[in-house]
């Protein structure tokens, strides 16, 4: 009762145990963590002149949103995010630009900066709304029901109660590997495909400069 006392009245309270709240359910777990370091990824990924620096920020970019999602508890889509992009495709593109040698790219202005900027927007205040709503049902469980006019004039979805009963591992495994195991199989292929056609353009390129090389020594 004395901690009560130290607030001028009830809601600096109730805003006190929103606080607490949110730090609860975001703070208490590796999410926050995981989050930050993949937009850091995300900005590096964009601004980088180094290639090899982008495809390295684009494989950091995956491995933490695969950290997001095992916070979350969806680890199967984790694993797959993590074998398939981390572990096929970004490989591919290391090794197809290692061997085809790019030099430093200048950033170049793009008229498409406003529209992304729009998106931006979009996707931050989309995340500050749904922490609102968060703190608003808080404190109605806490006894202060104030209704906000985003929820009044628009519906939410609670993404993690979809997730909890659409996304089981189960569904997806059978889906997968059962009933869409040939276009897997197929899928595989051509990414086998695309990983030997780098691989042979690359030494086909190597071959015809060292023929170039080799005609300009001897003045053939």
């Amino acid at each position: 009762m004395m901690f009560f006392f130290l607030f001028r009245n009830f809601e600096d309270f109730l805003c006190l145990e929103v606080i607490f709240f949110i730090f609860d359910s975001f703070f208490s777990n590796y999410f926050i963590f995981f989050a930050s370091l993949c937009c850091y990824f995300s900005f590096k990924c964009v601004f980088s002149k180094n290639i090899i620096e982008v495809l390295y920020s684009l494989v950091c970019v995956f491995l933490t949103s695969s950290g997001c999602l095992f916070c979350i508890n969806v680890e199967f889509l984790a694993i797959i995010n993590i074998t398939v992009y981390v572990g096929a495709i970004i490989v591919l593109f290391l090794f197809s630009t290692m061997l085809l040698d790019f030099r430093e790219i200048t950033l170049v202005n793009d008229t498409h900066t406003p529209v992304s900027f729009a998106f931006f927007l979009i996707f931050f205040f989309s995340i500050f709304f749904e922490l609102y709503e968060n703190s608003i049902n808080c404190l109605g469980s806490l006894g202060y029901h104030k209704p906000s006019l985003f929820k009044q004039n628009f519906t939410s979805v609670d993404f993690l109660y979809v997730l909890d009963f659409c996304v089981q591992d189960i569904r997806i495994f059978q889906a997968l590997y059962f009933d869409f195991g040939f276009l897997l199989l197929v899928a595989a292929l051509i990414l086998l495909i695309v990983m030997l056609s780098a691989v042979s353009l690359c030494l086909s390129s190597k071959s015809v400069k060292s023929r170039k090389k080799f005609l300009k020594v001897y003045k053939f």
